[in-house]
């Protein structure tokens, strides 16, 4: 189902992604990637029809897509891979959402310092923050994330 580019689809499936998570992690993650690789406005189309949905019944079409990419991040095989997504769909993203759900946010949540976001280690965080540093992918995106991580003063537990 998830080869299919087309954002409707991927709206429908909505509740879904936390379940193709569990189910298959190397899957859901192949998906995620062809996505934003091959055809970028299907996530780009998710963003925005999460904006204009409505006032009193509206929904967040991508937040299950992040709530699973919070969960694959626990596995330190996976952790990478699960980051990375989360960085391309920070970077696809166009505009702000009314919505607390972000990919910056969720990768906060994954690299509090304080807070047990995954079960790999601080040191391991900080050598993966350090090689995205050094390979200048994504830079601005993860200087937003250390400003956000310096400032932030809470941090709430992923998924």
């Amino acid at each position: 189902m998830l080869k299919n580019k087309d954002w409707y689809v991927w709206a429908s499936l909505k509740n879904c992604f936390t379940l193709f998570a569990e189910a298959s992690p190397d899957g859901l993650l192949f998906a995620l990637e062809e996505t934003i690789k091959e055809t970028p406005d299907t996530i780009k189309d998710i963003y925005t029809q999460s904006i204009n949905d409505g006032v009193f019944s509206s929904t967040c079409l991508y937040s299950d897509i992040l709530w699973a990419l919070e969960i694959l991040a626990w596995s330190e095989r996976l952790f990478s891979r699960s980051v990375n997504v989360l960085l391309e769909l920070e970077a696809l993203k166009t505009m702000d959402t009314k919505w607390g759900n972000s990919p910056l946010e969720s990768l906060s949540k994954i690299f509090c310092p304080w807070m047990q976001g995954t079960s790999v280690d601080l040191e391991k965080k900080q050598e993966f923050l350090n090689t995205l540093i050094n390979s200048n992918n994504n830079v601005g995106i993860v200087f937003d994330l250390m400003q956000l991580l310096y400032h932030m003063q809470t941090c709430a537990p992923t998924c």
